[in-house]
């Protein structure tokens, strides 16, 4: 994982979410900075902002769902499983 591309929140969660996944998974209740909602896999999420390439595609990212699809900005679901995924991709 790259954390320097993660926001502070979402470090602070994938952090916690590494080191305690029965915690983190058991507490999805949107009281966190960054919030979680359950996937449709039943796996933890949360809604994040990605800065990439204007023509990027993430469809190879299984977990990873981009919301918007084009530009240099772009917001996605993503399952925490898959955030170090979605942090070490070239776009």
């Amino acid at each position: 994982m790259i954390y320097e591309k993660l926001s502070p929140a979402l470090a602070a969660l994938m952090f916690e979410y590494v080191r305690f996944p029965e915690a983190t998974a058991a507490s999805v209740n949107g009281t966190r900075p960054q919030s979680l909602t359950v996937s449709a896999a039943g796996l933890p999420e949360t809604t994040v902002f990605v800065y990439c390439d204007k023509d990027a595609e993430f469809e190879d990212l299984p977990g990873v769902r981009v919301i918007s699809g084009k530009g240099e900005i772009r917001t996605a679901k993503v399952e925490l499983e898959k955030i170090s995924d979605l942090s070490e991709h070239g776009g």
